[in-house]
């Protein structure tokens, strides 16, 4: 199998559940740095990034906020795109109303914004992602030339119904559910599978010789686009009867077991 361009999800992908990458996972992509392009692809903002790379020391692009913000492994933005602050504004606002169960984060570029970082759910954020919110008002948002991210927290279990109101009610936004309890807001056309096809035209690889990990629905598009995509095994049973390989799961070093076996040597 011959792969020059790897890209792969963080959450549940790259990092096992106790949001570590294990020792087998890093040092498989260490020995394939100077082999293939790389790129992590997340919903993640670019600073809930930066920290796993360096602690693990990886040099790799970055596609943040599932393909709205894209850079490469020296920071150099070579793409973005977002909604206007007002638009973002009128989601917040739609919540509040609306959804109260639910909490808001916003994201530009590396600012994160927040109503009040007491909530407990923002603190476990801050926790996964090892970033720190700041609190902010609508002045602070209007004074921002583009949100990238809108990230609603949900009750356990209601991602999908408050993912499916707010597409009625935004239809001009991307609006998707990447856990039981995230759900995704964008501006309309971005996604994980343009990204992936954007950064393999850029570096001149054909998207028959790219290899994409996921693990949840949001991956999909991404991994049907490549030559190569690889299910995790703690993906939900319909993603993993999709056709696609199959590797084990997070926990048990899924990418290093795929890239052992089938990179070439």
């Amino acid at each position: 199998m011959h792969i020059k361009a790897f890209f792969a999800d963080i959450d549940g992908t790259l990092l096992n559940s106790e949001h570590q990458m294990t020792p087998a996972t890093r040092d498989i992509l260490r020995s394939c740095q100077n082999r293939m392009h790389m790129a992590l692809v997340s919903a993640r903002s670019p600073s809930g990034i930066y920290p796993i790379l360096l602690k693990n020391n990886l040099s790799m692009a970055i596609v943040s906020y599932n393909g709205g913000w894209i850079q490469d492994e020296n920071k150099n933005v070579l793409y973005e795109e977002g909604m206007p602050a007002e638009s973002a504004l009128e989601l917040i606002a739609y919540l509040e109303q609306k959804i109260p169960s639910v909490t808001w984060c916003l994201y530009s570029g590396d600012n994160w914004i927040v109503k009040t970082r007491s909530d407990p759910r923002v603190r476990r954020e801050e926790e996964i992602v090892e970033a720190f919110a700041k609190e902010g008002t609508p002045k602070d948002i209007l004074s921002l030339k583009k949100t990238h991210k809108v990230l609603c927290i949900c009750p356990e279990g209601q991602a999908s119904p408050v993912a499916e109101e707010l597409s009625g009610q935004f239809p001009s936004m991307t609006i998707v559910p990447s856990s039981n309890m995230l759900v995704e807001v964008m501006v309309k056309g971005i996604n994980k599978a343009n990204a992936v096809r954007f950064l393999c035209d850029y570096w001149g690889v054909p998207l028959r010789e790219a290899v994409a990990f996921g693990d949840n629905y949001n991956d999909l598009e991404m991994l049907m686009t490549v030559g190569n995509g690889v299910v995790m095994g703690n993906a939900p049973e319909e993603m993993k009867q999709s056709g696609l390989y199959v590797t084990p799961g997070n926990d048990d070093d899924g990418i290093e077991v795929f890239l052992k076996k089938y990179i070439e040597r």
